[in-house]
């Protein structure tokens, strides 16, 4: 080793070291390997190695350059995480509830999508202005997923609309989610420039795979479901079936 390596291990020597306890769980046949390397501390940094053969006489001679790529790693799932998270709300944007549904279905899942529109949310925007409609979205995506108990994820589809991943719950499961999403939105005591601010929420549900095999197709029903609740007058919850879509 060269002292740039034995900085980074931090240690002066190397006897009696192997390089499997400088990187535990290396290949060292790997052209290319990443993976923890070793740590006093107890920090989880991360490098990359790429090894290389060269002829020396009779035998192979194995290099490995080792590069540490903690930040960079960081920096990637910093990048993921915005990435697939509401920037208002912290909770699951579209794309990030889209790949939850696409793992839960293809792992062979059961279970329900409720997709939920605010009722009088358009109002709360006119009347007092677009930072008063960010504050009641925030309070909403705070209240709901503390309903779930970590049974569900929830998500922030667009504008007032939310969405919830239910695992392994029925239509019938998800009617009575439905009653209990609808309890926290109008049970929120907003006021806005002192005047008490009402909620409702008109839900729209699916089941899968009874209801669809792709998570596109459900998201259009659960959506279809929803705007007959809302044009049904709201505050209400509607399954989809073949009369909806």
């Amino acid at each position: 080793m060269n002292e740039a390596s034995q900085w980074l291990f931090g240690v002066e020597s190397t006897a009696g070291l192997t390089i499997q306890d400088l990187m535990p769980g290396i290949d060292v046949t790997a052209a290319e390997w990443e993976g923890p390397m070793r740590s006093d501390d107890g920090n989880t940094s991360v490098v990359r190695v790429t090894t290389s053969l060269t002829v020396v006489g009779q035998e192979f001679e194995r290099t490995h350059l080792v590069q540490d790529v903690t930040e960079d790693r960081a920096t990637e799932a910093e990048l993921r995480r915005l990435a697939i998270h509401d920037d208002l709300t912290g909770q699951l944007n579209r794309r990030g509830f889209l790949e939850r549904l696409e793992e839960a279905l293809a792992a062979g899942e059961t279970g329900s999508i409720l997709f939920i529109d605010l009722d009088g949310f358009k109002a709360v925007n006119d009347d007092h202005g677009h930072r008063a409609g960010d504050f009641v979205l925030q309070r909403v995506a705070e209240v709901v997923p503390e309903r779930l108990a970590g049974e569900g994820r929830f998500g922030r589809i667009g504008g007032d609309e939310f969405a919830i991943l239910w695992h392994h719950a029925d239509n019938g499961a998800a009617g009575t989610l439905s009653e209990a999403v609808r309890d926290c939105i109008t049970g929120l005591q907003l006021a806005i420039d002192g005047k008490p601010v009402t909620l409702d929420a008109s839900i729209g549900g699916v089941a899968f795979p009874e209801h669809g095999s792709s998570a596109t197709e459900l998201m259009e029903r659960a959506d279809a479901a929803m705007y007959r609740a809302k044009r049904e007058g709201g505050g209400r919850f509607v399954r989809w079936d073949e009369d909806v879509g």
